[in-house]
């Protein structure tokens, strides 16, 4: 998270999580037992990023027994008018 690769993504995408999410958004690790983790996940390494013709409507974390939990993210297609060309 915050690396070069999120970075570059982010450039030119935005985070679903972010727009349309609560809370932390946390997916690693999913199932663990390590007390250092708190036994829940602590980090949000798993994102859905989306460009300016979506909008989010919500994105959440799935609760399931993997290392990484799934995120689900509900976008409606964002339609732009076409720009109009100036009178000649």
């Amino acid at each position: 998270a915050y690396g070069p690769m999120d970075k570059m993504f982010e450039e030119t995408l935005n985070d679903a999580h972010r727009s349309a999410g609560d809370g932390y958004g946390n997916t690693f690790p999913g199932v663990t037992n390590n007390p250092l983790a708190l036994f829940q996940p602590w980090m949000r390494l798993d994102r859905i990023y989306f460009s300016e013709h979506c909008l989010p409507i919500s994105c959440n974390i799935v609760p399931e027994k993997a290392q990484h939990l799934p995120v689900i993210s509900e976008f409606a297609w964002q339609i732009s008018e076409p720009a109009s060309l100036p009178d000649q």
